[in-house]
């Protein structure tokens, strides 16, 4: 299975794009900054929104 980038999946859906973060989030036990690393975001807030 592969998951699409967070950029790519909200171009597509910002829902979907969300839960995904909220998922990726929580597995990375609450870590924002791993959780930005993991999807190559330069800001936290690009998902925080």
């Amino acid at each position: 299975m592969s998951i699409r980038p967070y950029n790519e999946l909200r171009k597509i859906s910002s829902e979907k794009a969300r839960e995904l973060i909220r998922k990726i989030f929580e597995a990375n036990n609450r870590n924002i900054s791993k959780t930005a690393k993991t999807q190559e975001l330069h800001h936290h807030y690009n998902f925080l929104q």
